[in-house]
């Protein structure tokens, strides 16, 4: 005899089955087939929206080369992938993180499993704090429809007289993020996109993933799809 054991969820709690014999029947050995039912986090939607540069003011962030620095508040609870953050880090190389301390100066091609994972990228490439540069950050509205902006103003490593200028905008309640490329005085290697906390899943604007482009003027937004459910299987246990 083969049996269909269906798991309705429990959020994060593990759950126990007890079987009930039944005169002498024996409910040793039993080959049970599980499932449970799950709710998929999805990726991002990305559209091309209209380029509106917003101000730059705001608390101001120290970096250095290859820094990875905060935490810092983002105002709100924001939810990212599926995990819901109160704070935020900045890199030096032109990305903001939930968590993850990576300074990687290289741009990876998004999904990757290295460093850095759960990362919004609005100009990743490797950049440099010269003289006159400044990173700031502030949030802005009431609730529920505030703000975070993050605005940066960096060289390029390998030139250092060629300044970007991007920002990265979350949003409450919508969950969207936006990436802007204000101005780019140099074109090299870069990644744009977000990307989720494993390394797995990504969404990145086209032809902006490890390559060279130029995108002064333009924005991207991100808005996260609707949670997918589904039946998910754990393949065949033997009851003991």
């Amino acid at each position: 005899m083969k049996w269909l054991l269906v798991l309705l969820p429990l959020f994060a709690y593990s759950q126990t089955i007890t079987l009930t014999p039944i005169g002498n029947q024996d409910v040793i050995g039993i080959p049970v087939t599980v499932e449970h039912f799950v709710n998929y986090v999805p990726n991002h939607a990305i559209s091309s929206v209209a380029y509106t540069a917003l101000g730059t003011t705001g608390t101001s962030v120290g970096l250095s080369d290859d820094s990875n620095v905060g935490p810092f508040p983002i105002g709100f609870s924001f939810e990212f992938y599926g995990q819901t953050f109160t704070q935020f880090r900045i890199c030096t190389n032109g990305f903001i993180t939930f968590g993850d301390q990576s300074g990687r100066y290289s741009p990876g091609s998004f999904p990757e499993a290295a460093a850095p994972n759960g990362v919004i990228a609005a100009y990743w490439t490797d950049l440099f704090p010269s003289s006159g540069y400044y990173t700031n950050y502030r949030t802005e509205g009431t609730a529920p429809n505030r703000k975070l902006v993050v605005s940066a103003h960096l060289t390029y490593y390998s030139n250092r007289n060629a300044w970007v200028d991007y920002q990265i905008v979350l949003f409450e309640g919508t969950n969207k993020v936006h990436t802007t490329i204000t101005s780019q005085g140099w074109t090299t290697t870069a990644t744009q996109g977000v990307e989720n906390h494993q390394g797995t899943l990504a969404a990145t604007p086209p032809g902006r993933n490890l390559s060279s482009f130029n995108g002064a003027g333009t924005t991207f937004e991100y808005t996260p799809m609707a949670l997918v459910q589904g039946w998910e299987s754990q393949g065949t246990k033997n009851t003991n």
